[in-house]
C-alpha cells in the first residue's frame, strides 16, 4: 500500500482483516469451482460467488462510506507478473511433422 492511504494503524489492520476474511471464503469457492467442476455446477458455484462478491460490496458501501475493500488489480498484479504471462505451448504432433 502507498504511504498514507490509512488514517492510522488499526484502519489499515481492519482493512487487512477484512481482506482475510472475505478471502477465505472466495478461496474455497473458487478452488472447488476451478478443480471440482461437477460439484460446482451442481451447486452453482459461479452464481454463488457472484452472490458473495455483491454482499460484500453492500457492506462496504453501508460500512466503508463506500471505499472498496481490495486492492487495485494492477498492485496485485506487479507483485505477480507471471499471472500475466503467455505460455506459448508447442505441440509435439506439430513440431515432429
Amino acid at each position: 500500500m502507498r504511504h498514507g492511504e490509512f488514517c492510522a494503524p488499526p484502519c489499515r489492520q481492519r482493512f487487512n482483516n477484512r481482506r482475510l476474511q472475505r478471502g477465505a471464503e472466495v478461496y474455497d469457492l473458487w478452488m472447488a469451482f476451478r478443480f471440482q467442476r461437477s460439484l460446482a455446477r451442481a451447486l452453482k458455484l459461479l452464481s454463488c460467488l457472484n452472490r458473495l462478491a455483491h454482499l460484500y460490496r453492500q457492506e462496504d458501501l453501508a460500512e466503508r462510506a463506500g471505499r472498496s475493500s481490495w486492492r487495485a488489480p494492477e498492485v496485485v498484479l506487479a507483485g505477480r507478473p507471471y499471472l500475466r504471462a503467455v505460455r506459448l505451448v508447442q505441440r509435439r504432433r506439430a513440431r515432429d511433422a
